[in-house]
């Protein structure tokens, strides 16, 4: 079944889908156009992590032995911060099944026990798609402020807040990411829950290739 609409792209629906199937299926396909097949989502990261990994010295400290430690020490960082964030992509996508699983037993459930179990999984799936959003967000940060080029006030005002909390600042040759988004594509709204979640599963099904390839990186 193909449906069309006006200034639309069509698309073949499912066959057995209501209008409000249609709606959701259309919208879960132009979100997924936005993350790519998760070859390409799985290639992403892989080509992220091997561009921090090159990363050398700003050619200003090139011998200072000190400031390559550190640059060393915030490279292994952030490739434990993107594996941590992976994990919680697993939880994520765990706990949403969970909640499907609950959902598709309602009529075997008692209303009290379905209701209980419901509610425990939806607060579940929740509270992972935050602790998602959150290490994406500090993975991101950690990555623009030590690698990524940015504006001179910016690079500035990064090397004087960590000074200000005790840390040594990592002078890194900045690069020029692929992406603004740095850990996915520009197309995907990192702030947007329901984009962020379709990411998620497209790396859900690259997972298991993805934290192996990422391991043997650096």
């Amino acid at each position: 079944m193909s449906v069309y609409r006006p200034g639309k792209k069509q698309y073949d629906i499912p066959s057995g889908f209501t209008e409000r199937d249609i709606q959701e299926w259309e919208y879960s396909q132009k979100i997924q156009e936005k993350t790519g097949c998760p070859e390409e989502v799985e290639q992403h990261l892989i080509d992220l992590v091997k561009a921090i990994d090159g990363i050398g010295l700003d050619p200003e400290y090139k011998d200072d032995a000190g400031k390559q430690i550190d640059l060393n020490e915030a490279k292994a960082t952030a490739k434990k911060l993107l594996l941590r964030m992976l994990t919680q992509v697993k939880d994520y996508i765990t706990t949403g099944k969970r909640l499907e699983i609950i959902n598709s037993r309602r009529e075997e459930l008692d209303i009290k026990d379905y209701q209980t179990q419901r509610e425990f999984a939806d607060r579940a799936k929740k509270a992972a798609h935050e602790a998602l959003m959150s290490d994406i967000n500090i993975f991101v940060r950690f990555v623009r402020t030590r690698f990524s080029t940015m504006k001179e006030e910016e690079i500035w005002d990064y090397e004087e807040k960590e000074e200000e909390a005790g840390r040594r600042p990592v002078y890194a040759k900045r690069i020029k990411f692929d992406t603004g988004n740095i850990i996915c594509s520009d197309k995907i709204d990192l702030s947007d829950r329901d984009e962020i979640a379709l990411w998620a599963e497209q790396v859900f099904e690259c997972l298991t290739t993805l934290k192996n390839r990422l391991e043997n990186i650096g």
